[in-house]
């Protein structure tokens, strides 16, 4: 058996060495977030440089800093942050990064808070506490992040991924009926995290819809960030329950079944993980059959992108109508 000391310095260690709980950076925030500026730009044509540099550059920084902490932070960024907890690791073993639309009130186990909640609470007032614009971008791209992770469908159903580890922390078991895996270095990684951004697809996407895209961006000035947020936990819930292409009697939602006995957390299918060839079956009995590389993976991962792209550019809408 191990010490309880001995598991909490591994589980720790594994929290802070690896970005478990959400699109990994440089695949998916990074690019997301700097396909979202660009795309914004192109429909402020008014202002396309109200977001100057040091504000993009300060949003992409408090972006990345969500998975990779305060390493990269200058003394004043320290003083920013002061009584915060946002962009620290140590915040990351009991604060996570997912998000229900409904069920938040569930989130709250023990020292855990299971849902971004407390993270994006402290994001909003480190962003109205600073005094510049681009010391409130800092804040603003942890918003960022948080909401991009909810266009990943085990972020908002959610469905655990991360260091199995932290139910060590937990004495009641309550932790355990949600993550799998006995190892004490296991680490459950979600397969969506981790696909690259289709640019090409993007582009053709926002080629076609852009005028449409950014009449809906300027008519919805008017949300905060918390119904921004809100809107895509939807969006993302409302795509899991679409049936699949050429298997109208197999919804996506197959892949992420979601309750574990009232659980905060749902699961992930038995048997067919997401991106993998074999048979998807339904609790109805229905299946459908994948292989690997099948364009039905791609074309759902590309609209989930897209979603967290739109939501970016309303974001930056949000912050420009109340702060530029």
């Amino acid at each position: 058996m191990y010490s309880p000391y001995i598991r909490k310095t591994v589980i720790i260690l594994c929290i802070l060495s690896s970005s478990v709980f959400g699109y990994e950076p440089q695949i998916g925030h990074l690019p997301i977030s700097q396909i979202a500026l660009s795309e914004y730009a192109l429909c402020d044509q008014q202002n396309p440089t109200i977001f100057k540099q040091q504000i993009k550059l300060r949003m992409l920084q408090g972006n990345k800093a969500m998975d990779h902490g305060t390493w990269s932070f200058s003394a004043k960024d320290e003083d920013l942050a002061y009584g915060l907890l946002t962009f620290h690791y140590i915040s990351r073993i009991t604060n996570w990064h997912f998000y229900h639309p409904d069920s938040n009130i569930k989130s709250r186990h023990g020292k855990f808070e299971m849902s971004h909640v407390r993270l994006w609470n402290w994001a909003k007032q480190g962003l109205n506490r600073a005094s510049s614009n681009t010391d409130k971008a800092l804040f603003l791209g942890a918003l960022v992040h948080l909401t991009e992770d909810i266009s990943v469908p085990a972020h908002t159903i959610p469905v655990f991924h991360g260091p199995a580890t932290v139910k060590y922390l937990d004495t009641s078991g309550y932790l355990s009926q949600a993550i799998k895996g006995d190892s004490i270095t296991t680490i459950i990684k979600d397969p969506i995290d981790y696909i690259p951004l289709d640019k090409a697809a993007i582009s053709q996407y926002f080629s076609v819809n852009r005028q449409q895209i950014c009449k809906q961006i300027s008519s919805t000035n008017h949300l905060t960030v918390d119904q921004i947020r809100h809107q895509l936990a939807l969006k993302t819930h409302l795509a899991i329950e679409q049936n699949i292409a050429k298997c109208p009697n197999v919804r996506w939602s197959a892949f992420w079944p979601r309750n574990i006995d009232n659980h905060y957390f749902g699961q992930y299918h038995f048997g067919m993980i997401f991106g993998q060839s074999g048979k998807l079956i339904q609790d109805t009995g229905n299946y459908c059959q994948f292989d690997v590389n099948d364009s039905r993976y791609k074309t759902f991962v590309n609209d989930r992108h897209i979603d967290a792209i739109i939501a970016d550019m309303q974001l930056f809408e949000w912050f420009k109508s109340n702060f530029l």
